[in-house]
């Protein structure tokens, strides 16, 4: 019975993937990209923003980008803003971008800007479509992060909620040799 309750939870808080993933085991346990058709070259894109605007992939060009697939309906999108609020805080000065896709069909931009206000999101939040999500290759679960490097190039991508150490060694990766973790973990 308690395993019933505990897959039972992990299945409504979003932690199980929609299908399989031929990717091979990161550090934090969960599917990595390596193995990945589309890691290396970052897709285009020009999203709307929730203040009118439009965001382009060009837009990021020398920055290390974690652009975070993610809905508003979603416990474990939820636990991911919060870990990478802090992650933009800490090393936004060293040129990491945080970009929040919102990939929610249902939820109307007043929802979505609540959300971002209580959560005190500090990064741009864009409004994805499949297109988009199709272009990363399918987003099998909400949140997927992927991570960029100063080139535009995709170096990785976590699928479901990431402990912040894994998120960290992604940056630390992205960000290149000579860059050490401020050790806030």
């Amino acid at each position: 019975m308690k395993i019933f309750l505990i897959i039972a939870l992990l299945l409504a808080s979003g932690w199980c993937t929609a299908q399989s993933d031929p990717g091979t085991q990161s550090s934090g346990g969960k599917k990595s990209s390596a193995n990945r058709p589309f890691v290396g070259q970052t897709p285009n894109f020009a999203l709307p923003t929730l203040d009118g605007g439009t965001l382009k992939r060009s837009d990021l060009r020398g920055r290390v980008v974690i652009l975070n697939f993610w809905s508003t309906f979603g416990e474990a999108c939820k636990i991911q803003i919060s870990t990478l609020v802090e992650l933009q805080n800490e090393y936004g000065s060293q040129e990491l971008q945080v970009v929040g896709v919102d990939l929610e069909d249902a939820a109307t931009t007043e929802d979505i800007v609540a959300l971002t206000k209580e959560m005190k999101v500090n990064y741009p939040i864009v409004i994805g479509n499949e297109l988009v999500a199709k272009k990363y290759g399918g987003i099998p679960v909400l949140p997927t992060s992927v991570f960029l490097d100063r080139d535009g190039k995709i170096i990785a991508l976590e699928f479901g909620v990431q402990d912040r150490s894994v998120m960290v060694d992604q940056i630390l990766k992205a960000l290149g040799p000579g860059f050490a973790s401020k050790g806030t973990n």
